[in-house]
């Protein structure tokens, strides 16, 4: 159940947080501590240091801890919206807010602290640490906004300026940078895409497709890929939403029905492709196993292996074949299509930046 709650600031000062004597701003650290991992709250406005109380700016602060921030001119109130709160500030002829180059700073432990986190500073490091706190990642599309809970994969919804709501679950964990794409394709209808990059040195990419109708996730899909993702946001076909399964694609109408399924594999070559192009006659695909880009005509249901058809440098053919580089497969990058001429650039052992065309109608 989200909690609202009503604060006049001019009372916050018995919520300020002492660091016992004077410190500067530029080395005042906050850690936060969450369930399974440790992150630090980075701000372009520095903490201000008043009179040994800490003082955050407010809208950084927000979007650092993932709510969604409104501001009412005529009523002067800041609304701050969260899955677990939201918060109502009145910064109304109040004098222990701080306003400096236009940027408005409230105290650090009164927003915590409305979300049961514990706070705690440390002189010696000159470092505010918050424990318990519980990490979402946030998006939106157009004026609505989702959230997703990294420890549940808990999707939520606000539309509008409406309370956020659980609307569904990707039954995973998350566990990095998380980035969300979405396209609203009715008032009510979303396709959506969480991506997650993770591991060391940030190889690993879980993708999660959903199609939101109603308030609730209707369908889902999962794909792996490690090192060969390229991160193409395609999200719908003419006007129906893609779902990525990693070894299939299923294309949705706008009422929930799954219209047609795509296969990108073979049958001898069970692996995940990523998809980089999506046309009524073609596809591009990339492999995550071999790395190699692939062109599916689907009129005949033909698969070539581009680098095999464009590069006929033997070194370079070579290079690619033996995984030469850092990342398996082949360099070649899809730039665009142009009267049925597909252009793709190429950066190899020793041609970089030449430039490839695939003409998809010979």
């Amino acid at each position: 159940m989200i909690q609202k709650k009503m604060f006049i600031l001019a009372f916050v000062c018995l919520f300020c947080l002492s660091t016992n004597g004077q410190t500067y701003a530029e080395q005042i650290s906050i850690r936060v501590n969450t369930e399974n991992d440790m992150i630090y709250f980075n701000f372009v406005n520095e903490p201000i240091n008043n009179s040994g109380h800490i003082f955050v700016p407010l809208r950084e602060f927000a979007e650092e801890w993932k709510m969604k921030v409104d501001f009412d001119e005529e009523l002067k109130l800041i609304t701050l919206r969260h899955p677990s709160q939201i918060i109502e500030l009145s910064i109304k002829n109040n004098k222990e807010v701080i306003v400096k180059n236009g940027t408005t700073y409230v105290p650090l432990r009164f927003i915590s602290e409305q979300f049961h986190t514990n706070v705690n500073w440390d002189g010696q490091t000159q470092t505010v640490h918050i424990d318990g706190y519980e990490r979402f990642a946030y998006g939106t599309v157009e004026n609505d906004s989702f959230w997703i809970k990294y420890k549940t994969g808990e999707l939520y919804y606000a539309q509008g300026n409406e309370a956020p709501k659980m609307i569904g679950t990707i039954n995973h964990e998350l566990y990095d940078i998380v980035t969300f794409k979405g396209v609203k394709m009715a008032d009510d209808t979303f396709a959506l895409k969480v991506s997650d990059l993770y591991g060391e040195p940030h190889i690993h990419h879980q993708v999660f497709t959903m199609f939101v109708k109603n308030a609730s996730i209707l369908h889902k899909e999962m794909a792996y890929f490690k090192y060969r993702y390229e991160g193409h946001d395609l999200l719908m076909y003419n006007d129906l939403a893609i779902l990525h399964a990693g070894t299939s694609i299923k294309l949705v109408n706008s009422e929930g029905e799954i219209i047609k399924e795509l296969p990108l594999t073979e049958d001898e070559k069970e692996q995940n492709y990523d998809l980089i192009a999506l046309k009524p006659n073609y596809m591009l695909i990339r492999g995550n196993e071999d790395g190699l880009l692939v062109y599916i005509n689907r009129l005949i249901d033909e698969r070539i292996i581009l680098y095999k058809k464009l590069i006929e440098n033997d070194v370079e053919r070579e290079y690619i074949e033996n995984n030469g580089g850092t990342v398996p497969g082949d360099s070649l990058k899809f730039i665009n299509e142009k009267d049925g001429t597909l252009i793709f650039s190429y950066s190899g052992l020793n041609e970089s930046g030449k430039t490839y065309t695939f003409n998809i109608f010979k």
